[in-house]
């Protein structure tokens, strides 16, 4: 089985620019992914984003 994840952003006022993107992993996979402990980028700092 495959899981898929989309999230899209928004920068400037109203719907300026829009960028989207989209993840897919083998479920088998999944325990790997697990380990590297992904973040949610709004919870990083800018250095840490970069």
């Amino acid at each position: 089985m495959l899981i898929c994840g989309i999230d899209e952003s928004r920068r400037g006022p109203v719907l300026g620019v829009m960028v989207m993107c989209g993840a897919m992993i083998e479920e088998s996979n999944l325990p790997k992914l697990i380990k590297l402990k992904p973040k949610d980028s709004k919870l990083l700092t800018r250095e840490e984003r970069e």
